[in-house]
């Protein structure tokens, strides 16, 4: 007898039997894992399960998906560590360094966690990169500002006394 596993409300179960999936929260959304499956799958995939999807309701979701959105096959285990945001960094740059470059970072560190948590792990891990460079460019930008305030601070003072 093959034992299944699901993950329901983000909580792994099993090994479960087949008669016991129903009462253990199984829906058609429900990822599943036995033996012979190379990764989770959706139950609605899995055709042994069908039987018993069958009969229940389909789930109930506050928000619409499409199906083409969910991911045929997820990998719960091996989920990359979310990226650093930079948005505390982005706005403080914004207010002290430069305002146009911070705002870039801003918009970027805005969109990792969004990116993130659709599965892109790529393009959020992309957007916090872009999101630290334009940090980086921001506070270089306002101490080269402070520098040459300084600088012409320094000569406007030494003008004077001439």
């Amino acid at each position: 007898m093959k034992s299944y596993f699901i993950i329901v409300n983000g909580e792994k179960k099993g090994p479960l039997q087949l008669e016991e999936l129903v009462k253990n929260g199984l829906q058609s959304d429900t990822l599943v894992y036995h033996k012979g499956l190379s990764n989770w799958t959706l139950a609605n995939e899995v055709p042994e399960l069908q039987s018993l999807l069958g009969d229940l309701p389909p789930p109930f979701s506050s928000t619409t998906q499409k199906s083409s959105d969910r991911s045929k096959n997820i990998d719960i285990e091996n989920k990359p560590p979310k990226p650093k945001t930079w948005l505390v960094e982005a706005i403080l740059s914004t207010i002290c360094c430069c305002m146009i470059t911070g705002i870039v970072s801003i918009v970027y560190s805005s969109k990792i966690d969004s990116l993130y948590y659709k599965g892109e792990y790529e393009r959020a891990e992309q957007a916090s990169q872009h999101a630290k460079t334009w940090f980086i460019v921001s506070i270089c930008i306002g101490v080269i500002l402070i520098i040459l305030n300084f600088m012409l601070g320094f000569f406007t003072e030494i003008v004077k006394h001439l």
